[in-house]
């Protein structure tokens, strides 16, 4: 620990490093106060306009429930969410307003998670819930999510709101990747978009499994063929 003039303790990271000076050779000693070190790791994962986890802070956590879904410790679906039509809400009404759209927005979708949920600010206008629930229960907290945003829009009851939302879910099975679960839930939501958006996400009914999971499959079979 170091001291502080107020007598308060803070854990703090000594480093030397040798340095040169007039042909001598000398450590040079300093200490790096472990507080602000690990704001500037938060920051690094953090999104600074909705205060969600970024892509790199997913990222990292997507791994761990990856991993524990391989395990067979946990299920894992991952919800995609597309704002469709936001540049018209940055054309129309200004950067500002289309700032105040994406906070509410990822204030929404972080109100209706339990706990175990995460999200994330994928893209510009993209968003990521990774859940370990199944694609059942994924894809009504979609439908949920939706209704509450088209409910609550910030624009005035006046204008003209260009917003609608598409979102696609994919759970993960044996066999299946974590890059093509990512893209499976991509393929799903853009199918969503491609209808019109504010639909009922992919559901069963209709459903069309990517060639991600198609391949994914196939290498499963063919792994535990060659396991026996």
């Amino acid at each position: 620990p170091f001291l502080l003039r107020d007598g308060s303790e803070i854990r703090v990271l000594k480093s030397a490093m040798p340095v040169e000076i007039q042909g001598e050779t000398m450590m040079l000693e300093g200490i790096i106060d472990l507080r602000r070190e690990k704001e500037l790791e938060r920051m690094a994962r953090t999104d600074p306009l909705t205060g969600l986890l970024n892509r790199k802070g997913m990222e990292e956590h997507l791994q761990e429930y990856y991993d524990r879904a391989v395990r067979g410790e946990a299920t894992l679906t991952l919800l995609m969410i597309d704002l469709d039509n936001f540049k018209k809400v940055n054309d129309r009404y200004g950067h500002f307003v289309g700032d105040k759209v994406l906070r509410h927005f990822g204030k929404t979708v972080k109100d209706y998670l339990r706990e175990g949920d995460l999200v994330a600010r994928w893209g510009g206008d993209e968003f990521l819930v990774a859940t370990p629930s199944s694609e059942e229960k994924a894809l009504a907290l979609g439908k949920r999510i939706v209704a509450s945003t088209k409910a609550n829009c910030l624009l005035e009851p006046h204008e003209e709101n260009p917003l609608s939302l598409s979102f696609g879910a994919a759970a993960y099975s044996p066999g299946v990747s974590l890059q093509d679960l990512l893209e499976e839930a991509d393929a799903f939501m853009y199918g969503e978009k491609r209808k019109g958006g504010d639909c009922d996400g992919n559901g069963t009914e209709g459903k069309t499994v990517p060639e991600t999971r198609n391949r994914a499959e196939k290498n499963a079979a063919e792994k535990r063929e060659n396991s026996l």
